[in-house]
């Protein structure tokens, strides 16, 4: 959201629908109130089924992201790389695409 947005939906104060939250990348997605559960549930388990070694990763670097210095991220990145590739789960991902399964990731 660009200053001028932001300033005006504080100031403001008004209320705001899903589309228009949307619209303006408050939320990732909207759901009828009739699905919510459902789709709760889905992306739940979507992510249980994921690598969570890795996605703990992704969420700390793009947290790190935020506030330091290219070079800085780009030094742990290799890091994060080294780590991540080394992992259990990289073998099991690896595996289950040499031989076309679907993984079972261990969050190791």
């Amino acid at each position: 959201m660009n200053y001028p947005r932001a300033f005006e939906f504080i100031a403001l104060n008004e209320p705001m629908d899903a589309p228009t939250a949307l619209q303006m990348g408050l939320v990732n997605r909207v759901v009828a109130a009739a699905d919510f559960t459902n789709a709760v549930n889905a992306m739940s388990e979507r992510l249980a089924a994921a690598p969570t070694k890795t996605l703990g990763i992704v969420k700390s670097m793009l947290q790190r992201a935020m506030r330091d210095s290219l070079d800085d991220i780009l030094n742990l990145e290799a890091e994060m790389q080294e780590i991540a590739g080394n992992s259990e789960d990289c073998a099991i991902g690896l595996m289950s695409f040499a031989t076309k399964q679907a993984p079972t990731f261990i969050g190791r």
